[in-house]
């Protein structure tokens, strides 16, 4: 059996396109668990195949029911094909700004980003890990690198969110924000003299404690 069509969104399964008021008075009331109708078609297609269920999905915007699966650690194949054309995993980072979404590799004239999958409902963006390329998350003050090889932790802006970078001025070195632009629309002037964020922050060529 094929099941086709789980991807995230309005015209998804499960669908988010809301009812309208109109028509929710004329439907039976609907159930508290959360897509159960489709929940159920689901599962009568994964327990009524003969040998195989194949879930077709897109992982840059997958199913939440895809996602369940995948996070609860069901008995699922996830490596029968490969190749080119064939996804290796399921986003699984969700957008700091919208926390709906999930952050998809993207690229522009500029090389490789990190976009969340509601574009263009959501327009955040992150660059990726500047030694491996891989997505940073944050933790605390720090966003880390998710690849358990690579040990970049860049330090946050607690002003604007952006990052901070280490630079040099006439008393010395210190820490400022990497959104600082001058005649820009958006800058922001934020420095420190030390960035106490409770981990190691490593950047390539640089090795800082602070």
């Amino acid at each position: 059996m094929i099941v086709l069509g789980l991807e995230q969104g309005k015209q998804g399964f499960p669908s988010e396109k809301a009812t309208h008021a109109l028509l929710e008075l004329l439907l039976p009331k609907a159930e508290d668990y959360q897509h159960a109708e489709e929940r159920r078609l689901f599962y009568v297609a994964l327990t009524r195949a003969r040998h195989h269920v194949y879930l077709i999905a897109d992982g840059n915007k997958a199913s939440s029911f895809v996602r369940e699966l995948v996070n609860d650690k069901y008995a699922i194949l996830t490596d029968e094909f490969q190749g080119h054309g064939f996804q290796q995993q399921v986003a699984d980072t969700p957008c700091e700004r919208c926390q709906t979404g999930y952050m998809v590799v993207r690229k522009n004239q500029y090389g490789i980003f990190y976009g969340c999958n509601q574009y263009p409902l959501c327009g955040h963006t992150q660059k990726g890990c500047p030694k491996c390329g891989g997505i940073l998350i944050t933790e605390g003050r720090s966003r880390v690198c998710q690849n358990r090889d690579c040990e970049v932790a860049e330090p946050v802006c607690p002003k604007c969110g952006g990052g901070m970078i280490l630079r040099k001025g006439k008393y010395g070195q210190f820490w400022g924000c990497a959104n600082y632009r001058t005649n820009a629309g958006f800058s922001c002037s934020h420095t420190e003299q030390a960035v106490n964020s409770g981990t190691r922050v490593g950047l390539p060529d640089q090795d800082y404690i602070t």
